[in-house]
C-alpha cells in the first residue's frame, strides 16, 4: 500500500472512531482558547464535536499503525492571524536590511568619488559636482521614534553602528542621535547591541 493509501486508511479510521460516538451538546470552545490538543481516545471526541462548527486546521500523527492517533486543532482564523503576523514581521526586517544595504552602498559610492579625487582621476570641480548628488538636508524626527527605530535596527544587525553611523543613516543631526540614544534606557532592551 503506498503512502498516499496509508494516510486515507489511517484518516478514515480517526473519523470512523470520532462519528461513532454518539453526538453529544458540548459548549464550544471559547474564542480565547487558541489551540486545542486533542488526544483521539474515545473519551474526548466531544471536543472535536463541539468546535465542528468552526472552520479547524486538524493535524493527525500516529507515531506507529497500531497506535492511538492525536489529533490536533487549530481554528483556521487563529493560524491564519498568527502566520500573518510572523510574515508581516519578516517582511519589516527584510525592508529594514534592504535599507542598510541600500545606505551602505550609497556610503560606498561617495567613498568611489572621493577616492577618484584623492588618487587625480577627478580635479576639484568634478569632485564637487560628483560629491553634490550624495549630499542631503538633515531632517526632524522624533526622538522617541528614533529610539525605537535605532533599538529595531540594532537588534537585527550583526554588528555595531556608532552614533556617527546612525546620525547618516537617518540623515538627522548628531545631537538628535544621542538624545534618541539615552532614552532607550526606558526601553526593554534584550538583544540591544552598545552603541558608540
Amino acid at each position: 500500500m503506498n503512502n498516499l493509501n496509508s494516510f486515507d486508511v489511517m484518516q478514515d479510521s480517526i473519523f470512523n472512531q470520532i462519528n461513532s460516538v454518539p453526538m453529544q451538546r458540548f459548549p464550544a470552545v471559547t474564542t480565547s482558547t487558541k489551540f486545542v490538543n486533542i488526544k483521539s481516545d474515545i473519551a474526548k471526541t466531544e471536543v472535536v464535536a463541539a468546535t465542528l462548527s468552526h472552520d479547524l486546521i486538524l493535524r493527525i500523527v500516529q507515531n506507529s499503525p497500531n497506535s492511538v492517533a492525536d489529533v490536533s486543532a487549530w481554528r483556521t482564523f487563529d493560524f491564519q492571524s498568527a502566520l500573518s503576523s510572523i510574515l508581516a514581521q519578516k517582511d519589516s526586517t527584510i525592508d529594514k536590511l534592504k535599507t542598510v544595504t541600500n545606505w551602505q552602498k550609497h556610503r560606498l559610492d561617495y567613498q568611489a568619488v572621493y577616492n577618484a579625487y584623492l588618487l587625480g582621476s577627478l580635479d576639484e570641480n568634478e569632485f564637487i559636482e560628483e560629491s553634490d548628488k550624495f549630499s542631503t538636508e538633515y531632517k526632524k524626527i522624533d526622538a522617541g521614534k528614533l529610539a525605537i527605530d535605532i533599538q529595531a535596527y540594532s537588534n537585527i544587525l550583526d554588528f555595531n553602528l556608532t552614533s556617527s553611523d546612525y546620525a547618516d543613516f537617518f540623515g538627522v543631526e548628531l545631537s538628535d542621535i544621542s538624545y534618541a540614544i539615552s532614552l532607550l534606557a526606558d526601553l526593554p532592551n534584550e538583544s540591544l547591541h552598545s552603541i558608540e
